[in-house]
Parts: C-alpha cells; sequence; structure tokens
C-alpha cells in the first residue's frame, strides 16, 4: 500500500474510482439523481472537478491517494482532496480569494449538466456554507477535507484513517486546525480520529420530504500535544 500526491496523469483512473464509491454516499445519489440517465454528463462534469483537483496550477488543493496491487499493478483504491488555500492566504493575506473549482466548472457548461437535479444542487451547496458559518471561528489557520472514498472492494482496510491522518499531520505541523463536513458514512471514523462535532444540519430541498443529516466537525491538532503530555 502506498499513499502519494495525485498528478494529472492518474486523472481517468481517479475518476473511475470516485465513480464507483460515492453514489454509497447518501448526497451524491441525491444530487446526481440522474447520473444513469446521462452518464455522459456524468462523467464529464465529475472529470472537469477533478482535473483542477490534480492540476498543479490549483495549488489551493491537494488529492492524496492510496495505491494498492489490484492484478498485478498499482491501482488507486482510496482518495482525499483537501483544501491547502491556507498557504496562499499566509503569502499573500487574509483578502486572497482561494480558487473555486465548483465555480469553474458551473461557468464551463456545469450549470446545465443534466445527470444532477439542480434544486438539490442548490441544497447542498447551502449546506456547506452553514458548515463555514462554524469554522470561521478557527480563521484561515485550517485545512479543509472537501471529499473522501474508498472503493467498496477495498473497505475496512483503514484507508480513509490513513488519509483523514495525512490532513491531521499537517494541521499539528502548520500549527492549524482540520475541519469538514461529516455525512453518515464517515461521521464515525472521524469521531475515532478525535474530530468533534460543532453542529448538525440537514441537506433539503424546501417542500420536499427527503433529507440527509450532515454534521459540520474539527480537530484541534492541540490535542496530541495534551495526550503527550499525560
Amino acid at each position: 500500500m502506498t499513499m502519494r500526491i495525485a498528478v494529472p496523469s492518474d486523472l481517468d483512473q481517479l475518476v473511475d474510482v470516485v465513480l464507483a464509491t460515492m453514489p454509497s454516499d447518501k448526497p451524491w445519489p441525491y444530487r446526481f439523481s440522474r447520473r444513469e440517465e446521462f452518464p455522459d454528463d456524468h462523467r464529464k462534469y465529475t472529470k472537469m472537478i477533478w482535473g483542477m483537483f490534480v492540476d498543479p496550477a490549483f495549488d489551493d488543493w491537494v488529492v492524496q491517494v492510496i495505491e494498492d496491487t489490484v492484478d498485478g499493478k498499482p491501482t488507486i483504491v482510496a482518495f482525499s482532496a483537501w483544501n491547502v488555500s491556507y498557504v496562499n492566504k499566509r503569502k499573500h493575506g487574509s483578502g486572497y480569494q482561494p480558487q473555486n473549482p465548483n465555480r469553474e466548472m458551473v461557468e464551463n457548461g456545469g450549470a446545465s449538466r443534466r445527470d444532477a437535479d439542480p434544486n438539490r444542487i442548490v441544497a447542498f451547496m447551502d449546506s456547506g456554507w452553514l458548515c463555514e458559518q462554524y469554522f470561521e471561528a478557527y480563521g484561515d489557520d485550517r485545512i479543509t477535507l472537501q471529499i473522501l472514498g474508498t472503493h467498496p472492494d477495498h473497505r475496512r482496510h483503514g484507508h480513509a484513517s490513513t488519509l483523514c491522518r495525512w490532513g491531521m499531520e499537517v494541521a499539528q505541523k502548520e500549527g492549524l486546525v482540520c475541519t469538514l463536513q461529516a455525512t453518515i458514512l464517515g461521521r464515525q471514523v472521524y469521531e475515532h480520529l478525535g474530530f468533534t462535532i460543532l453542529g448538525e444540519g440537514f441537506i433539503q430541498v424546501p417542500g420536499e420530504e427527503e433529507k440527509i443529516p450532515f454534521w459540520p466537525m474539527v480537530w484541534l491538532s492541540q490535542k496530541l500535544d495534551e495526550d503527550a503530555d499525560k
């Protein structure tokens, strides 16, 4: 097993793994309810987003992957995308505006993608803004886990924890906190790693019955120092 930073040449394989993995996380099929009807759109815009995540020019983002040997060759089996814009904020000041791959995607055709429910996309984006209200208390000195997943055939091997610990180690080294928006699929893992729940909300379109819970969570790097002193 190897953990490393993803590069542009990984993109097609990475997208394959993302598309095989993310339907297990409820907000994904909730947003992309027509993905089976429009698979080309689903892949196109997923690839567009991840293409920006792994592009060195988008240096507010880092993608860490785990490779394992499958059929005799190294294969990506788990992935995580991190917002590391704290680096550029420290360099350019608090007025720095982080890169926004989602906005870039929307401006390049994503606004009319056929695989997604536009109202549910808005509801999901609103959940992110609610989390940001909790995270604002920690200022710019934070690293944020944007998305994490493990291929269904490779779960229960600790890959999610390994990827999370990478961000936690960065937080400890750089004097940051680590933040994320958890859904039911990952909440238990994050709690086990020492993340604290800051609140609770629901992804829900007004007038619709279906809703999906989420939790803004934070990990304070001081916890490692405190544990070492005990």
